[in-house]
């Protein structure tokens, strides 16, 4: 029951209607039944994450041609064994703890100079858009299994971070942020991704920030508030 008073109200400009996680089958099985030859994806194979959906739709595309005479090509094994690791389970939860050794256990350099992306996944699932943004490819992920977790080569590949942020706004789960101790190795400056309204918080103002698991860590001034061209809907906070 609603609580009188506590209602609130957002604007949007787009609204997502979500009826359930049941397949939308129906054609399909009426199909089957009048014995056609049908093919599915997406929600009408089953439920699955948005990017399995779509790569499922890319497998059935080809097996349609196949059917209809359009090619002789057949669906390649890597294909499909990227449609089960997006279709999957999310797989080991890793612990993270705020001190430098979470910085090492990601592969992060923890050096007192230098600036580099702190990588703060703790599950594993289907996601690798960080690994494609880094002009100095320095993030990787297995590429076999997509599931496992980034790291930061800066030091086995002997190059270092320029700062250009790209990995911070690109991550879905906002879960990269940048240390950047160029200027003073002693109070760096950490760059944050924000998604609520950009007005909340302003360069001057002073902010309680958090760790990964919501505990305080002191409050600090904020520098800038970056808006990004290219995602509105994402501004960086340093």
């Amino acid at each position: 029951q609603p609580i009188p008073g506590a209602e609130r109200t957002f604007a949007c400009d787009t609204i997502l209607i979500a009826v359930g996680l049941d397949p939308v089958d129906e054609f399909v099985k009426a199909g089957e039944a009048f014995g056609l030859r049908t093919f599915a994806a997406g929600d009408a194979e089953e439920i699955a994450e948005a990017s399995a959906a779509i790569f499922s739709g890319k497998i059935a595309g080809r097996e349609i041609a196949r059917h209809l005479g359009a090619t002789d090509d057949s669906v390649p094994d890597e294909w499909r064994e990227t449609s089960a690791i997006l279709k999957s389970k999310p797989g080991q939860t890793i612990d993270r703890t705020r001190t430098d050794s979470y910085l090492l256990a990601n592969g992060n350099s923890a050096s007192s100079g230098g600036v580099v992306p702190v990588l703060h996944c703790t599950q594993e699932i289907p996601c690798n858009p960080c690994t494609s943004v880094c002009p100095q490819g320095l993030i990787h992920i297995d590429e076999n299994d997509i599931r496992k977790m980034p790291e930061f080569l800066g030091k086995e590949l002997e190059k270092t971070c320029v700062g250009c942020e790209r990995c911070v706004t690109i991550c879905p789960g906002l879960a990269i942020t940048l240390v950047d101790r160029r200027e003073d190795p002693e109070q760096p400056i950490v760059v944050i991704p924000f998604e609520y309204e950009p007005d909340r918080v302003a360069a001057g103002d002073e902010v309680v920030v958090l760790d990964v698991a919501g505990e305080p860590l002191g409050s600090v001034p904020v520098v800038e508030v970056k808006a990004i061209p290219a995602n509105d809907r994402t501004v960086l906070v340093k």
